[in-house]
Formats: structure tokens, sequence, C-alpha cells
């Protein structure tokens, strides 16, 4: 039985039938070849474009401000942490009083900020008080620009006011603060020997 079986083998694969069972078996093994060729290729995609944008998120600038005083001396140090893992520029510096006086500065010279280290800036706000009296609500923000382009950081709040000798002075007492139960923080201290800029 079996040799019957061996003996039609020959004349099978030569028969217009098993071309036919051939040919479609080819076609269908195509089909099934393209069809898994395109969704690894939109897998591919898929990863590529998340790759992307994990990079893209990732040289984002990452930078907080924490303001600094300088003991006699009225100006606000404006400290730009950079909490990231690429260089950043401090671009710009908006400084504004609430419902009041906004003033937005370019830097002169860059201010390089380079992962895990901080740039002093100081930030005179005598002419933001022209006219007010008693304690005004106020925040400085940084404009950061990174390679992926611009942000801008949490505003960092304050407390300006006129003082007796017709200047200014700040603290960090603002209007939220003054609420029962809060605890106030104060001014990072700032020793002379550091540098106000880089």
């Amino acid at each position: 039985m079996y040799l019957l079986h061996l003996i039609a083998i020959p004349h099978w694969l030569t028969s217009e039938a098993s071309l036919t069972v051939a040919t479609w078996g080819l076609v269908v093994a195509t089909f099934i070849l393209y069809l898994d060729s395109r969704a690894r290729g939109n897998q591919q995609e898929e990863r590529w474009k998340r790759e992307n944008q994990l990079r893209t998120e990732e040289a984002k600038p990452v930078g907080i401000v924490e303001l600094g005083k300088r003991q006699g001396s009225p100006l606000l140090i404006a400290l730009c942490y950079n909490l990231g893992k690429h260089p950043f520029v401090i671009d710009k510096i908006t400084i504004s009083i609430v419902n009041g006086v906004r003033r937005t500065n370019d830097l002169v010279g860059p201010h390089v900020v380079l992962p895990g280290t901080f740039v002093p800036v100081p930030i005179d706000c005598k002419d933001l008080l022209l006219g007010r009296t008693g304690y005004n609500d106020a925040s400085v923000v940084f404009q950061l620009k990174g390679a992926t382009g611009l942000i801008d950081t949490a505003p960092a709040m304050f407390n300006l006011y006129p003082d007796t000798t017709g200047g200014y002075d700040w603290d960090l007492n603002i209007s939220a603060h003054r609420l029962p139960g809060i605890v106030v923080q104060f001014p990072r201290d700032i020793p002379p020997e550091i540098p106000e800029t880089r």
C-alpha cells in the first residue's frame, strides 16, 4: 500500500492539480508574510515614535527657582537650579506684582546652567513699587531655553514692600502665609563669596 503511494507521488507532483495547489499555497504564504511584515513595520514605527517622544521629553529643561538674600542688600537673588540631564540657558526673567506691574527682562550674556548646578541672578525690584504702599505679593518666573524649546519655571512667590528709607525690602511672607497656623519660609542666606553672575 505504501509503495503505491510512493509511486503516485511523482505523478501527483507533475499534475495540474498539484501546480494549482502549490501556486495558491505560495500566494497564501506570500500574503501572510506581507501582513506579518506590515505589522512588524508598524510596531517598529510606533517604537521609534515613542523613543523620539521620550528623548524630546528628556531634553526639556528641568529647573526650579529659589529666592535668596544677601545680608545688607535689598536685591532679590533668584537661584536657578538645573535638575535635568541637559544644560539650558536662562532666556528671560519675568517679575510681576499680583494684579499689577509686570516686567520681563532679557538677560545680558548667556546664563548657561549645567546639570546639577545653579546660577544666581540678582534682581532689582525698585521700579515695581512705584506709587505702591503696603505689602505686595509678587513672583519671579524664569523662561528656560533648551534643545527642544522653551519652558517656564513655576513662579517663586515673595512679598515686596517699601521700607522707611524710600527703598524696598522683601521676604517670603506672602498673603497665603499670613493665615493662622502657616509656617513661613525664609529666603536662602547668600554669603558674600558666592558670585552674583557666572
